[in-house]
């Protein structure tokens, strides 16, 4: 059984990235991931009140593994 994902609508595509190997593919994956989280990012900070500090750091974090996965599997490629 998988765990569950905190943050689904955009862990999914980040996953998805993650576990992408070919070349045109992760490039389409990582920068779907990437506007996903950004979109999130700009969700949250229209209604900073509101936001949640745990997805705000999950967020950073999932944004951090995409540049990693750029920069580690893209310069090999």
């Amino acid at each position: 059984m998988e765990p569950e994902m905190k943050y689904p609508r955009w862990q999914r595509p980040l996953e998805a990235a993650i576990l992408e190997f070919d070349p045109p593919l992760l490039r389409a994956k990582l920068a779907n991931a990437e506007n996903i989280i950004s979109e999130r990012f700009q969700e949250l900070a229209a209604h900073m009140e509101t936001a949640r500090r745990h997805e705000l750091l999950a967020l950073v974090e999932g944004l951090t593994i995409v540049r990693i996965l750029e920069k580690d599997r893209m310069l090999v490629l």
